[in-house]
C-alpha cells in the first residue's frame, strides 16, 4: 500500500511569520482552543516545534500559542489555503509600505497644528492604523499597521498605569491634561497599533517635539522579539500624499533593544525595571528640526506593539507639540522672540547692557561660540553683553548632521508704550483703551491677549480697542527690530445696571377698587436691586411693591446695592370714579287699595 505523503513543516522564524501576518488582532486564547482535524494535521511534526519554541525560551501561553500558530501555517500550506482564515488577516509587505507610497486621507493634513496635543480629546487631525504583532521581527514592526483605526485611547492626566504600581502619568511637559495610548494594556492578542500626524512644514510649526513614557515588558526572547516603540519620519517632496521614509530625523528609543541576531535574551536599556516590566518613570523629550522640510509635508509615526508570541504587552503614553524653531533674548524685563528657520538670526539686546540668549529646547548638546571676550559655552541659554556675531551648534539625537545658527546681536533701543484704558461705566458697558508706543526701530505691530471684539491703528504708532474682558489685558508692542514693550491693564467687571419691568395689578382705580398695586421686576440677575417709588404729590415710598390710590404717573428708581447704578421706569394709573346723579319721580305715590301698583322713573 502506498504511504501518505509526509508534509514536513520548516520552522524558520520566516516560514512562520510572512502569510499570518494580519492587520486586525488576533484572539491567540481562543487559537489555542481551536479544534484542528486530526487528518488535517497528518505530517506535521508537533516534537521539532516544541523544541524550536523551548529553544526560543517560550514557556506556558506563548508555547501553546506558538504551537497553534504552527500547526495554522501547516494547514495553510499543506492544502495551499490562500483565503484569509479565521482567526488571519492578510496584510500588505510592511517594507514596501514603508518605503514607496504610503497615501494619507486628504482630512489629515495640517498646517496649523491642530489638535497635536490631543488637547481636543480625541484623534482629530491624527490617521489611526492597527495591525499585529506576530512579525518575524520588531525591530521592522512588519505586522503594523495598515488597517484604518487602532487600540488607542486619548486620557485625561494624571492616569494611573494598570501595570507599573505607583506609575502615575502626570500632565504633559507642553502643558494641558490631555494625552495618548498607543496600543492596548492586554496580553494574549498580538496587539500593535500606530497614530499618524501629517503637516506642511511652515516656520511656524518646524520645531516637532514628542514626550513619552513607554511601557514594556520583556518576555526574555530575543531582542527583536521583544516589544517595540517606534519613531519614524516621512517626508513628501510636494505634498502629493505620497511619503517616503527619511533617516534625517532618526529617533532611537531602544524597543526592541536588538535587531541583531538572536544571542540570548535582551533586556531593554535606559529603563527602569520592575518584574519583567521596563518603563519610564518621567516624561522623556525629544525635539525634532524639520527646518529643512520647509514647504514639503512630513509625517510622524508613533507606533507600539506586543512581542511576537502575544504574552508580554508594549504600550506608550505620548504627547506632541509642534511650534516654531525660535531663539530668545531676555534681557530681564522681556522676553523677544526671533525666529530660527533659517540658517541666519538678528536679535537685539533692546537697549539693555546684557541679555540670556535661549536656543530652542531639547536639541542639545549645545554648542555656544562667540566674538572676542565671549567663551565657548555648552549649555542651552547663555547671559552676554556682547554685540557681534555668535554661532549655536545643536546636535540632537537623530539629527543627520549638527543644526548651526549664526545670531547676529545687535543694541537697539527698546520701544515705550502707553496704555490708557476707558473702564466700563453705568452709562457705557464697553471696556476700550488708546495705546501709544514710541521709541523703537522702524514700524510697530501690536498685539492682545485676550482678543478685544475690535481693534484699529490710528496712525502710525497710535492703536485703540474696544470690548475688552474683565480683568488681566497685556498689551504688547513690537517694533521691526522684535523688541518688546508690554503693558498689562486690569479692567473691571461692568457693573450691575439694575433693569426692571413695572406689572400693576390694574390700571385703573374705581369705585369699587380704589388701590391698585405697583411691582418692580427685576430683568438682570446680577443686580441687587433698592427700588423707590415717587408719587404725583412729591412723596416717595422705598419698597416693593407699592400700593396706589390716585392717579397720574409714577417714577420708580431702582439703585444696585454693589454698582450704584441706576435705572428709571415711569407708569401711568387712570380713574373712574365719577358718582352717578339720579333723580326719582314723582316724590311720592299713594297707592290706594292693597293689589294696586304705581310707577316711580328713575333718571
Amino acid at each position: 500500500m502506498k504511504k501518505k505523503k509526509q508534509y514536513v513543516l520548516s520552522l524558520l522564524v520566516a516560514s512562520l511569520s510572512i502569510n499570518w501576518l494580519n492587520a486586525q488582532i488576533i484572539d491567540a486564547k481562543a487559537l489555542i482552543a481551536y479544534p484542528f482535524d486530526a487528518d488535517s494535521l497528518y505530517g506535521f511534526n508537533e516534537t521539532t516545534v516544541l523544541q524550536d519554541a523551548l529553544s526560543r525560551n517560550l514557556t506556558g501561553f506563548e508555547l501553546k500559542a506558538f504551537i497553534a500558530m504552527a500547526k495554522r501555517q501547516f494547514i495553510n500550506n499543506k492544502y495551499n489555503i490562500s483565503s484569509t482564515p479565521k482567526y488571519f488577516q492578510e496584510q500588505d509587505d510592511w517594507n514596501n509600505l514603508k518605503t514607496t507610497s504610503h497615501i494619507i486621507p486628504p482630512n489629515i493634513l495640517s498646517t496649523t497644528c491642530t489638535n497635536s496635543d490631543f488637547e481636543m480629546g480625541n484623534f482629530t487631525g491624527w490617521a489611526q492604523y492597527s495591525g499585529t504583532s506576530n512579525g518575524s521581527n520588531n525591530c521592522t514592526m512588519s505586522g503594523c499597521c495598515s488597517t484604518p483605526g487602532g487600540f488607542n485611547v486619548v486620557l485625561t492626566t494624571p492616569v494611573s498605569d494598570p501595570s507599573i504600581p505607583g506609575l502615575t502619568i502626570p500632565n504633559s511637559p507642553f502643558g494641558g491634561t490631555k494625552i495618548a495610548r498607543i496600543n492596548n494594556t492586554n496580553w494574549g492578542d498580538y496587539s500593535a497599533s500606530s497614530i499618524e500626524y501629517t503637516m506642511s512644514v511652515t516656520p511656524n510649526n518646524a520645531l516637532f517635539q514628542i514626550a513619552y513614557i513607554a511601557v514594556l515588558q520583556s518576555g526574555g526572547h530575543c531582542g527583536y522579539e521583544q516589544p517595540a516603540f517606534k519613531i519614524d519620519f516621512y517626508v513628501d517632496n510636494n505634498c502629493t500624499g505620497v511619503f517616503t521614509a527619511t533617516n534625517c530625523p532618526k529617533i532611537n528609543v531602544t524597543a526592541p533593544p536588538a535587531c541583531s541576531p538572536c544571542s540570548g535574551s535582551s533586556a531593554f536599556t535606559n529603563y527602569l525595571q520592575y518584574g519583567s516590566y521596563y518603563y519610564n518613570n518621567s516624561w522623556q523629550l525629544i525635539s525634532a528640526d524639520l527646518t529643512s522640510y520647509i514647504g514639503k509635508c512630513v509625517k510622524i509615526r508613533l507606533a507600539a506593539a506586543d512581542c511576537i508570541y502575544s504574552g508580554h504587552v508594549g504600550y506608550v503614553y505620548v504627547d506632541t507639540k509642534c511650534s516654531p524653531m525660535d531663539i530668545n533674548v531676555d534681557n530681564g524685563n522681556v522676553v523677544n522672540t526671533y525666529p530660527a528657520g533659517s540658517p541666519t538670526v538678528v536679535a537685539s539686546l533692546c537697549g539693555y547692557s546684557s541679555a540670556t540668549l535661549i536656543a530652542p529646547p531639547g536639541l542639545g548638546p549645545y554648542t555656544w561660540q562667540g566674538p572676542a571676550g565671549f567663551p565657548t559655552q555648552t549649555t542651552q541659554s547663555v547671559v552676554t553683553n556682547l554685540t557681534g556675531n555668535y554661532t549655536l551648534t545643536m546636535n540632537p539625537p537623530g539629527a543627520c548632521s549638527p543644526i548651526t545658527r549664526t545670531i547676529t546681536v545687535v543694541n537697539t533701543p527698546a520701544p515705550a508704550l502707553q496704555v490708557t484704558p476707558i473702564q466700563p461705566s453705568c452709562t457705557n458697558s464697553v471696556a476700550a483703551l488708546t495705546a501709544t508706543a514710541s521709541l523703537g526701530s522702524g514700524s510697530f505691530a501690536i498685539t492682545f491677549s485676550p482678543a478685544p471684539t475690535s481693534t484699529a491703528q490710528t496712525s502710525a504708532n497710535t492703536f485703540s480697542a474696544s470690548g475688552l474682558a474683565p480683568g488681566s489685558n497685556t498689551i504688547v508692542v513690537k517694533d521691526s527690530m522684535g523688541c518688546k514693550a508690554v503693558q498689562v491693564v486690569n479692567i473691571n467687571p461692568t457693573p450691575a445696571i439694575p433693569t426692571f419691568s413695572v406689572t400693576l395689578s390694574d390700571d385703573t382705580i374705581t369705585c369699587n377698587q380704589p388701590n391698585v398695586t405697583a411691582s418692580a421686576v427685576s430683568t438682570n440677575s446680577n443686580a441687587t436691586p433698592n427700588y423707590t417709588f415717587t408719587s404725583i404729590s412729591g412723596g416717595t415710598f422705598s419698597g416693593n411693591p407699592y400700593t396706589v390710590s390716585a392717579p397720574g404717573t409714577y417714577t420708580v428708581i431702582s439703585k444696585d446695592a454693589n454698582s450704584g447704578c441706576v435705572y428709571t421706569q415711569t407708569f401711568a394709573v387712570g380713574a373712574y370714579t365719577t358718582v352717578p346723579n339720579v333723580t326719582v319721580s314723582p316724590n311720592t305715590l299713594n297707592i290706594p287699595c292693597t293689589g294696586s301698583a304705581g310707577t316711580f322713573t328713575g333718571t
